[in-house]
């Protein structure tokens, strides 16, 4: 009976790693494995400490917090409508989320969130998604927020982008006519680089995932604010 009763549960574990980055901030990685009897999933997230606002600071580390539980609730969901009939290859909905310090210095924090869901049969998803903030009052900038000027700067990436799109060979890969970065596009930031991201399926065919454009921070020094201009 005991058992049978354990097997209903997930089986959870967290653990906390040593401080890994340091720069304006430390970051350590919290991680956590669940699994059930039709799920697997394993989520790191970043926690920070040393961010000048105390209450932004604890902010940011519960959106961190929030978004994995939003990876993990994926998992269950896709694990809930695998097929379990008796004719059927039984087999579990595998998640897992973590994450990538990209920039910890000159008062910025930029992050990529990598998210991978596996269902089974070659039904694999991936998203990528970016974060950045300074670590002076806990801020979270957009991409307009590089800018002085964002409408000069918003054309100076689209130009960018347009030239790399013939450069790279990619406009015969568009599935979208005349595709603009807006203002709401994920992106992550180098000590040097502007990393745009187009996610699988909104601009390209899904065999080629996510694609990335590179913008040189020295490329647009003009309309740059002074933290990042070079």
């Amino acid at each position: 009976m005991h058992h049978t009763l354990t097997s209903l549960f997930a089986v959870m574990m967290t653990i906390t790693a040593p401080v890994t980055q340091v720069g304006d901030i430390a970051i350590c990685a919290v991680s956590e494995q669940v699994s059930g009897d039709q799920f697997m999933f394993t989520g790191h997230c970043p926690r920070f400490s040393g961010i000048g606002d105390a209450k932004a600071q604890k902010s940011l580390n519960a959106q961190m917090h929030e978004i994995v539980q939003g990876a993990l609730f994926r998992t269950k969901a896709a694990a809930a409508v695998l097929p379990t009939d008796d004719r059927s290859e039984q087999r579990k909905a595998e998640g897992v989320f973590g994450y990538e310090v990209k920039r910890n210095g000159g008062g910025v924090v930029s992050l990529l969130f990598t998210d991978t869901l596996y269902a089974g049969r070659a039904d694999t998803k991936q998203a990528k998604t970016g974060l950045s903030f300074y670590t002076g009052n806990g801020e979270v900038f957009d991409l307009i927020g590089l800018f002085m000027n964002s409408e000069e700067g918003m054309e100076q990436i689209n130009k960018e982008v347009s030239r790399q799109l013939s450069e790279r060979g990619l406009v015969t890969a568009l599935q979208k006519q005349n595709p603009k970065i807006e203002a709401e596009q994920q992106f992550y930031l180098t000590n040097t680089d502007l990393v745009l991201i187009i996610p699988e399926t909104t601009w390209f065919r899904r065999e080629m995932g996510t694609v990335e454009f590179i913008i040189p921070f020295a490329k647009m020094n003009r309309c740059l604010k002074n933290q990042f201009a070079q």
